[in-house]
């Protein structure tokens, strides 16, 4: 089974994923990114190419209108590998409409087509046009830019019905219900990264509370440093907690734009003696040590991922409503705890204050024997292995399911043929039977 995945990066931990995917006999992976670099990738993201096991293909990417990424060269890319899936993040999903040769080979070679997104940055159809209701005259728009932008709503939601399947780690059936995506067109995967390595270097560390450089107040967050990850809100919090706890300090892990400006702030509150800027970690045992060293996890914006991280090492995490992974993850009064939404309570003033007791409370001195078997049981459900178990069966159902309309001129093809099975949580009956069989729950 021949796979092709076109995406604007190679970001270190999906790497690892894709890795392991590889390693299955009947698959075969490449990966096609733009050797120039992706205008759509986030400012700070980390990618590297070593250690992997799958083939890596490099085209040129160019912005067309100045703002839509396109690769060029992907037609003779599809010729020369003749896969059987082709995967597109969502980010050149109007390929499927611009690239005529493209589409033209898709259907030659009868091509399943999915696209991989991360829903949670991905508006209603109804909310995209509500937004775009301007000054109007006599029910028609007066701006030329509207009827551009409307255009490209709905050219989006017919490419959004035309491919065969959505591949995503969070269950978004309700905002692709939006576009006339069908549920049983959705697969949910989860976000993982390799926690099989990640667990195993935690053991290899031992216990946090025998280790020297344990302390019980020491407050941990782990991301790129920027805006929506809102770690101005946990040196606030710091603030409010170090009357209570002298002995509380924060430990962030991450680069990005913001560095300077939350350092400036740091200083501006007087709590930078207690604050250790620790820059970009991607080594497991280097991350371990600094993980194990602390007693709780906090993130305070938008994020997620880091989450398996937190709790591999046997963190409790608090967190807000994320990007989806912590409804997979994270249960409420158990290890874990919620204090809100970027989008609601962290907007307001109360937010560092909403932190700041939520962190007090965790640094009681509590019983902690419970930790570790709950977090055990948490990960089932979100690990590497299901991943690539759930993406294999999608690509298995991909292969065994009928020929659709994708590479046909999208305005005049029927709507795709359903699929044969009923859709679940996460649209794969037979995903917890597999899962099981390669699980072993303790």
């Amino acid at each position: 089974m021949k796979i092709l995945l076109i995406s604007n990066s190679l970001t270190h931990y999906y790497n690892q994923v894709l890795s392991k995917l590889n390693e299955d006999p009947e698959i075969e992976l490449t990966v096609v990114i733009p050797g120039n670099g992706s205008q759509s990738v986030g400012s700070g993201v980390y990618q590297e190419s070593s250690g992997i096991n799958f083939k890596v293909v490099e085209v040129h990417e160019r912005l067309l209108f100045g703002k839509i990424p396109c690769m060029f060269g992907l037609s003779e890319v599809l010729h020369r590998e003749q896969p059987e899936i082709v995967i597109f993040v969502i980010e050149y999903s109007l390929l499927l409409a611009l690239d005529r040769r493209l589409c033209r080979k898709l259907r030659q070679l009868k091509c399943k087509v999915l696209i991989k997104s991360i829903p949670f940055r991905i508006d209603s159809f109804d909310k995209r046009l509500k937004s775009l209701a301007g000054s109007r005259l006599l029910g028609v728009s007066l701006n030329p830019w509207q009827w551009l932008r409307k255009a490209k709503v709905y050219l989006d939601r017919t490419i959004y019905q035309s491919v065969d399947a959505h591949l995503n780690y969070i269950d978004a059936r309700e905002m692709w219900s939006s576009y006339g995506v069908a549920a049983e067109r959705i697969f949910i995967t989860g976000n993982s990264p390799d926690t099989d390595k990640l667990l195993k270097v935690s053991a290899e560390l031992g216990e946090a509370r025998n280790m020297a450089s344990f302390n019980p107040f020491r407050i941990v967050h782990i991301g790129r440093l920027v805006q929506w990850k809102r770690v101005d809100l946990l040196l606030e919090a710091l603030l409010k907690i170090k009357p209570r706890f002298p002995q509380a300090e924060l430990v962030i892990i991450g680069n990005g734009p913001e560095l300077d400006t939350l350092k400036q702030q740091a200083i501006s509150l007087g709590v930078a003696e207690s604050v250790d800027f620790r820059g970009a970690i991607y080594d497991s045992l280097e991350l371990g040590r600094i993980l194990k060293s602390c007693s709780v996890y906090v993130l305070a914006g938008m994020g997620g991922l880091s989450i398996n991280d937190a709790m591999c090492f046997g963190l409790p995490v608090i967190c807000s409503v994320c990007d989806g992974t912590e409804a997979m993850l994270v249960q409420e009064g158990v290890i874990t705890v919620f204090i809100g939404s970027p989008k609601g309570p962290f907007a307001s003033s109360k937010t560092s204050t909403i932190v700041g007791d939520t962190v007090t409370l965790r640094l009681i001195p509590t019983s902690d024997v419970y930790i570790e078997p709950v977090i055990k049981t948490l990960l089932l459900i979100v690990n590497c292995g299901v991943s690539i178990v759930k993406l294999t069966l999608l690509f298995k159902k991909s292969i065994q399911s009928c020929v659709t309309s994708i590479g046909a001129p999208l305005f005049k093809s029927a709507p795709p043929a359903p699929w044969t099975h009923k859709p679940t949580v996460d649209g794969s009956p037979e995903v917890y039977d597999e899962i099981k069989k390669v699980l072993v729950v303790s």
